[in-house]
């Protein structure tokens, strides 16, 4: 049985993109691991992680 599990959407600026990507790649650093943590934790950060990146890439590409 799959679970409705709903989408939310930020209206963040650079600048908060830029700190929330750097927060997230401190937490993959620092991760604790299995059986502190879920394993799937540590994949849902990495695709965070990714999609952060990819928006900064973006801005970067288009505003500098």
């Amino acid at each position: 049985m799959e679970e409705n599990i709903p989408d939310y959407t930020f209206d963040m600026d650079i600048a908060q993109i830029r700190l929330l990507y750097e927060c997230v790649q401190y937490r993959i650093r620092y991760w604790e691991g299995s059986p502190q943590r879920p394993p799937e934790e540590q994949e849902h950060l990495w695709k965070l992680r990714d999609g952060l990146y990819s928006a900064i890439l973006d801005y970067n590409f288009h505003n500098l």
